[in-house]
């Protein structure tokens, strides 16, 4: 987390965290649980636990989840198949959730 106070985001069903110390790790995928797999209509929360900023871009362009620490977003995702992202800022990073 960012700071004292922060309590870090809870996993949980359909949540893709990126773990505190990823950025400084350099090591991937960096983002947790990878792959995930939903069923078409879920809703996906990425949170980032580290003190550094990241995104959750998908691949083919579907999202660009901009990520600061602390700070959690959400995408629908309808359309069944297997959707590849990344993080536009540490190219080590990278995901997969298959939606069916």
């Amino acid at each position: 987390p960012t700071g004292p106070s922060q309590q870090p985001i809870a996993a949980g069903p359909n949540i893709v965290l990126v773990p505190n110390g990823t950025a400084a790790s350099n090591n991937g995928p960096g983002y947790a649980p990878t792959p995930l797999t939903v069923p078409a209509g879920t809703t996906v929360t990425f949170g980032n636990n580290d003190g550094t900023t990241h995104t959750a871009t998908a691949d083919n362009g579907a999202w660009n989840i901009p990520l600061t620490p602390g700070q959690k977003s959400t995408t629908t995702l309808t359309t069944p198949g297997t959707y590849t992202y990344h993080c536009t800022i540490h190219a080590f990073m990278t995901g997969t959730i298959v939606v069916q």
